[in-house]
């Protein structure tokens, strides 16, 4: 499930951000002869993309520790 979502999300984003975005904004401003997508003029939006992307990686990379209810059990003399 995890696996899916991890290439379902990104997918419908850029998808839909290359080539809806000159429809969301109403005009096409790469000019004839270049090959970047319209969305790298637009500050706002990179800078918001990098941050939700950066969270979501480390969401879902960052362990949690394990939840136990007995304590841990150092043997005598060891240094912790």
């Amino acid at each position: 499930m995890m696996v899916g979502l991890t290439w379902l999300v990104p997918m419908a984003v850029f998808f839909t951000s290359i080539f809806g975005w000159q429809h969301f904004v109403g005009y096409r401003s790469v000019p004839p002869g270049k090959c970047y997508v319209q969305y790298m003029e637009d500050a706002l939006f990179n800078c918001l993309l990098q941050v939700r992307a950066t969270n979501l990686s480390h969401k879902f990379t960052t362990a949690s520790p394990a939840k136990t209810d007995k304590p841990i059990e150092v043997p005598f003399g060891s240094q912790v």
